[in-house]
């Protein structure tokens, strides 16, 4: 009888776990089809589409390499280490490495992306699983991957979640299974060195650094109840972070080939670095902290897909949920991991609200922080889990368990459930198109962007040497006779082409939905104000740039200051003669050291087919040189066409050409 009552309470027992063992198997399989779905839609990715400007960018310099031209763009003068690559060796290696197996093209220029998120992937799965159980860990990975914006941020060339795989594999390193173990010199070497690995890839990951360090410190001395150990712990992890930084370092000194220009390169570098971090001005940033708060909190709910009180509570519940877990996780195995995510999330997030320049709150610029808190809350629901059976907390618990998911699914949903471009050919057969617009062309015409809008796409799926106009003098394009203009989408939506179409006698040779090819006829210039009659009532004698707009002044930047305003090294002003004896100028000009010549501009003068002289104004002073309008007598006219030629450009970070200031220019004695 015994037996038998055992037997009938343990199929009591098996029929009572029944419903949770489907329940369970259910949960699983949902996950695990979100896991494929997501993989399958970034494999699809990589064949179908292009990668991203900056992504490009970065990938230039690794085709670069391939052909053995060193850490070079594809673009201008392919200096060594450019600054606008900011994704760095650990990621550029391996794209190198794969070009150099399967050669450059559509899927190949992704597949290095694609690898390194299924690493991460693969990290954030071991994470997770050896302090919970392989169904979490599986949970984090999917979650992972269906984050919103994973194709566009993951892939495409960018190195974001490449340097937040290294991150993670040095937490991998540095805290085993066995919570208890002591942590020895070689294992905080270890993860120093892939820590290291994380910041050279991506500066940002210098976060990743202040959030691991306080909570190793912690756990030292946790494990070994005394402070003894710490400082040659810190010193052997900082030994591995900085060999890698370090190794950068010297190649880079030996590329760029001089100490002066070495220590000139880092100084522009950690300025950019300030700037764009929002500790030093340089980027356009709202003025009020709460209203900046409100505005790059719009820019991550649109990121992630969610209303945004939704995106509030998504933010917040790992928070409160760990503090009320806080017993729980003061006895937990993964109670570094759990700190030190959560540590990273809280800088992350509190850096990209409140500090980063409004200019720079991208989402693509806070998405690791999303992909540690898409972890830290699969952490904290797992450990929920694990405090079901508590009856005192049961209801709860099993509430913030069930918000948790439904946040996390909605997570997934505004991923997984937008259609997008991801399958799409449209990407793959407009690259088609332009790759024959530039097929079309000689094999030794001369290729052109225009400063930042440097067609980086085009460069390295073509291997076409792309140079930049804005880098040229007058004197080399005229030599040059014919170039050709590249123009995209970014170039002509800000408007960076039309200065050139207005210089030069133009045609536009190829064109397709993001390409047009432009012939530059440049030993001959075209009237820049032939687009609209002139008025003679409206032209000035004098062009003083501190009064107001005025129409018929060609190739100066924005007025600036008191009334100034850069001027390019070819301009042209229409101006009103009335037989004035002298042509004046009044100018600025750098010290001679800031031209890349090393000396100052001369300034040819042209007045319409005459040439008048030129100008030799003085180097780190205004001037106001004249020249005798005797040299080219002309009759009283309503306008003539004055062109201002000059001989060498600033040397500047500023993306514009630019030659001299310029106050005003005219004829001695004319009317304003």
């Amino acid at each position: 009888m015994s037996f038998v009552r055992s037997l009938a309470a343990e199929t009591g027992a098996e029929e009572r776990r029944t419903p949770e063992r489907i329940a369970r198997t259910l949960a699983i399989a949902a996950v695990a089809l979100v896991a494929v779905v997501a993989i399958a839609r970034l494999v699809l990715w990589t064949g179908n589409q292009q990668v991203a400007f900056d992504g490009a960018m970065n990938l230039e310099a690794a085709r670069s390499m391939v052909e053995g031209q060193g850490y070079r763009r594809m673009y201008g003068d392919r200096d060594a280490f450019p600054h606008e690559i900011q994704t760095r060796a650990p990621y550029i290696l391996p794209a190198a490495a794969v070009f150099g197996a399967f050669g450059v093209g559509l899927w190949q220029a992704q597949l290095t992306n694609l690898l390194y998120l299924f690493a991460f992937a693969a990290a954030a799965f071991v994470l997770v699983a050896r302090a919970t159980s392989w169904r979490w860990g599986l949970l984090a990975a999917a979650t992972c991957l269906a984050t919103p914006g994973i194709e566009d941020w993951g892939m495409n060339g960018y190195g974001e979640v490449p340097a937040l795989t290294w991150w993670l594999l040095s937490l991998l390193v540095l805290y085993p299974r066995d919570g208890s173990a002591p942590i020895g010199a070689g294992r905080c070497f270890a993860a120093g060195l892939l820590a290291g690995l994380a910041v050279v890839t991506k500066t940002v990951l210098a976060i990743g650094l202040v959030a691991l360090l306080p909570v190793l410190v912690a756990e030292i001395w946790r494990r070994q109840r005394r402070l003894g150990p710490v400082p040659a712990l810190l010193a052997a992890f900082a030994a591995g972070a900085l060999a890698p930084l370090l190794l950068h370092e010297v190649w880079r000194g030996f590329a760029i080939g001089d100490w002066a220009l070495w220590k000139a390169w880092l100084e522009d570098e950690w300025q950019s670095v300030q700037q764009q971090a929002g500790v030093r001005t340089g980027f356009d940033d709202t003025g009020a902290f709460a209203g900046k708060i409100a505005a790059h909190f719009q820019v991550l709910a649109a990121g992630v897909g969610l209303a945004p009180w939704l995106l509030a509570a998504w933010l917040v519940l790992p928070a409160l949920l760990l503090a009320g877990l806080r017993r729980r996780l003061a006895s937990c195995g993964a109670r570094p991991l759990v700190l030190t995510l959560a540590v990273f999330a809280l800088i992350y997030f509190c850096w990209w609200l409140g500090v980063t320049p409004t200019q720079k709150a991208w989402y693509r610029r806070v998405f690791n922080g999303v992909l540690v808190l898409q972890m830290l809350a699969t952490f904290t629901v797992a450990l929920l889990w694990r405090e079901r059976t508590r009856a005192r907390y049961r209801a709860p618990l099993v509430a913030a368990t069930a918000t948790a998911i439904a946040l996390q699914a909605g997570l997934a949903w505004s991923s997984l459930g937008d259609s997008g471009n991801w399958a799409s050919s449209a990407s793959r057969e407009l690259l088609d198109r332009d790759l024959a617009a530039i097929g079309s062309l000689p094999a030794e015409a001369a290729l052109y962007g225009a400063g930042w809008y440097s067609l980086p796409a085009v460069a390295l799926y073509s291997g076409r040497h792309i140079d930049d106009l804005n880098a040229k003098l007058p004197a080399d394009l005229a030599a040059q006779s014919r170039v050709y203009l590249l123009a995209d989408p970014p170039m002509w939506t800000s408007g960076a082409e039309r200065y050139w179409l207005r210089r030069f006698p133009w045609k536009l040779v190829a064109e397709s939905l993001d390409l047009r090819v432009f012939e530059l006829t440049t030993d001959r210039v075209r009237d820049p104000f032939d687009l609209t009659p002139v008025d003679p009532a409206t032209v000035r004698g004098y062009f003083d740039v501190q009064s107001e707009g005025y129409a018929y002044a060609f190739g100066f930047h924005g007025r600036e200051g008191d009334g100034w305003t850069w001027a390019r090294p070819d301009t042209e002003v229409l101006l009103r003669y009335a037989g004035e004896a002298e042509f004046k100028l009044d100018v600025f000009l750098p010290q001679a050291s800031s031209y890349q010549l090393g000396t100052p501009p001369g300034i040819r003068v042209l007045v319409g087919d005459c040439e008048l002289g030129v100008l030799h104004p003085a180097a780190g002073e205004r001037t106001q040189p004249t020249l005798p309008m005797s040299t080219c007598p002309q009759p009283e006219r309503p306008f003539v066409h004055v062109r201002l030629v000059a001989d060498n450009l600033l040397d500047s970070a500023d993306d514009r050409p630019m030659s001299y200031v310029l106050r005003g220019v005219g004829f001695a004695g004319g009317a304003p």
